[in-house]
């Protein structure tokens, strides 16, 4: 397969999982009491999640990605996410950590969902300004 069209797969999964995200992270945040089973799916979401957007920055740039590269970004936006992305998942599993062990929620959580929201909606303009890369039948 090639790189292009890996990435228009990658990209295509991202956006349904940025929707399971996101209704995940509402129902979490709606129902704080929601038990075990919403919390489990949304830690393994967010770790397929992850690993998503690690492969698509990887079709993109190669595992050299460099700081470097990172400052040449032409798109203020890709910059912002990028940081609030690393945000997000270092706060989601500094707040994984209690809750695994000992089923606990704590305030770390909390401002977890509110970075992720803010993530998930420059998300959606940052897929929006491409939307016709996705839609593209061919590489």
């Amino acid at each position: 397969m090639k790189k292009a069209t890996k990435l228009r797969v990658c990209n295509r999964v991202l956006v349904a999982l940025t929707v399971l995200m996101l209704a995940s992270g509402l129902q979490l945040e709606i129902d704080g009491n929601a038990g075990a089973v919403p919390v489990w799916l949304h830690i393994m979401l967010g770790v397929v999640y992850a690993t998503g957007v690690v492969l698509h920055v990887y079709l993109h740039f190669g595992w050299r990605m460099t700081v470097s590269k990172f400052r040449k970004l032409k798109s203020p936006v890709t910059r912002i996410l990028a940081v609030i992305w690393v945000v997000t998942t270092l706060t989601g599993i500094v707040a994984a950590m209690p809750w695994i062990a000992h089923g606990l929620h704590t305030g770390i959580g909390g401002w977890h969902g509110k970075i992720g929201f803010a993530f998930i909606i420059i998300a959606a303009g940052h897929t929006l300004k491409r939307k016709s890369y996705l839609h593209r039948k061919r590489a």
